[in-house]
């Protein structure tokens, strides 16, 4: 009988196949059915050393036969994260994305720049869940700076990176000292990745599942952004006390006195929000039913968001922006989303402060999308309390 041929296997695919058990190409950068199924795809001799080199499968003598790499250890708890990121020439490529431009446009002014750029990047070298979020919201970045085909391709690589990186704050549970400025990290750019991503993804529309206009889409923002305030209450006195200190204490809302603060209004606001305010109080008086005591502390505390940020600056408007959402009772959601008129004309007034960030590539023109949506609505005995030219400036 003829001698059996040996069989010959090639050990040099990429990772993803070798977990999928499938044959691999072994065309490098990316193999044909990574780039197929639009898939992260890295080669075992690309990786350097790294703590977040995900696991391999198969049986004991085939890991044995692959080269060995050295591995160096965290030294700090990760946060949980199901699936570490695998670094190949996209993911580098999304880090100098971070490192070059993306840093800058999370940051409120200059003094907090370099810890978006150096600490926090390093602190996600330990950090699989964090890396996750770096790369998402580099590549959502480069999404909105690149047209079409490559604009798709760099959505999917963001959602793909932002799905791993969510499940690093799934667990409060596990949330500690050693990991808290991760987390409160991750929590940041998360909710700037919310605000961006429907901008850039063509949701608006009202596909099947996807809000129908700018206001729904907001309003999904408000209360997915909030999920990420017990995080950053969580974790707010360890990061106080941490190298990111000046993340959560720089630029606190509402603690100057109100004479001092009144003075940075512009008369025009100052006089729109007191009208509210007299108007809320009057609907109450003439209507049992209009929850004046909902309303009130929304306008007081929008008036505080305002008195709190300079008017020729954007320092402290990120800030002042999302203190405002995250106060929010579930009430005046519950009355957004029922589209009650006097809850739209508050909405409507915050656009205008939302429109100040008009300059970020992550809230673009949000407030015009969502100002013009709510205008369309109101009545014009309603409508005429709302400053519109705030929203629709240099437009």
């Amino acid at each position: 009988m003829p001698s059996r041929r040996a069989h010959s296997k090639s050990r040099h695919g990429c990772l993803q196949c070798k977990q999928r058990r499938v044959k691999c190409d072994e065309h490098q950068p990316i193999c044909l059915r990574c780039k197929t199924k639009r898939l992260p795809c890295s080669y075992r001799a690309m990786l350097t050393a790294s703590s977040s080199t995900p696991p391999e499968t198969g049986t004991a003598s085939t890991a044995t036969t692959l080269p060995e790499t050295t591995t160096t250890i965290p030294t700090q708890p990760p946060l949980p994260c199901e699936a570490e990121p695998s670094l190949n020439p996209q993911d580098l490529e999304l880090m100098v994305q971070w490192c070059t431009h993306t840093y800058a446009t999370l940051s409120r002014n200059h003094a907090v720049e370099w810890i978006w750029k150096s600490v926090i990047p390093r602190r996600a070298v330990h950090d699989p869940a964090l890396m996750h979020g770096i790369l998402a919201l580099s590549a959502l970045h480069l999404a909105f700076l690149h047209t079409h085909p490559r604009r798709k391709d760099y959505l999917d690589i963001a959602q793909w990176h932002h799905h791993k990186s969510i499940s690093g704050v799934r667990n409060i549970e596990a949330l500690s000292e050693a990991n808290a400025s991760a987390a409160y990290a991750l929590s940041n750019i998360i909710i700037i990745f919310t605000f961006a991503l429907p901008l850039l993804s063509g949701n608006s529309g009202g596909g099947e599942g996807q809000p129908s206009t700018p206001y729904d889409e907001l309003l999904q923002i408000f209360h997915m952004s909030r999920a990420s305030l017990k995080i950053l209450v969580a974790v707010s006195e360890w990061v106080q006390a941490s190298d990111l200190a000046i993340l959560a204490t720089a630029a606190p809302v509402g603690q100057s006195s109100t004479d001092t603060r009144a003075s940075t209004l512009p008369a025009f606001l100052d006089a729109a929000l007191r009208e509210l305010a007299l108007l809320n109080g009057r609907l109450g008086e003439d209507n049992s039913h209009h929850p004046s005591e909902v309303y009130g502390p929304v306008i007081r505390q929008l008036r505080v968001a305002f008195e709190s940020t300079p008017s020729e600056t954007k320092d402290g408007i990120i800030t002042a922006l999302f203190w405002w959402i995250f106060g929010l009772s579930s009430e005046f959601l519950d009355l957004l989303g029922e589209r009650e008129p006097f809850a739209m004309v508050i909405l409507a007034m915050f656009c205008t402060l939302m429109h100040r960030l008009r300059g970020q590539w992550w809230m673009d023109n949000w407030a015009e999308k969502v100002a013009r949506d709510i205008r369309g609505s109101l009545g014009p005995s309603l409508a005429s309390f709302v400053p519109w030219g705030l929203c629709f400036e240099d437009r």
